[in-house]
């Protein structure tokens, strides 16, 4: 999951750009361990399982139901295998690519067997 994905999908839920550090996400850390670095930027991260599939869960500390939960899963793409980033707000969903070429290719695509919504 580490590095940046792209995404030209109307929803797009963090924008065309995110990136995964190590503990961070766009530069903000993560972890709830960490509790008074974690409160500066008010979000927080964890895993979570819905519908057999592992999430990783971004939430800020006053969510008004906006959650972020991002996996990354291989599909098919051009006769290629490609890892693409799903994300969910648990209402409606889309896909992060590694490349802005391929999110511009894919923009808005849906494939048939991930489930966006929870």
């Amino acid at each position: 999951m580490q590095g940046t994905w792209y995404s030209y999908d109307r929803d797009a839920h963090d924008g065309k750009k995110i990136t995964f550090g190590a503990h961070t996400v766009n530069g903000k850390i993560k972890n709830q361990k960490k509790f008074g670095q974690v409160t500066k930027n008010w979000m927080s991260g964890k895993t979570t399982t819905m519908k057999n599939d592992t999430f990783y869960e971004i939430d800020s500390w006053v969510t008004f139901e906006k959650w972020s939960l991002y996996r990354v899963t291989p599909q098919t793409i051009n006769s290629q295998k490609q890892n693409i980033l799903v994300y969910t707000s648990r209402y409606d969903g889309g896909n992060y690519y590694r490349s802005k070429k391929l999110a511009k290719q894919m923009k808005d695509y849906k494939f048939g067997k991930v489930n966006y919504t929870m």
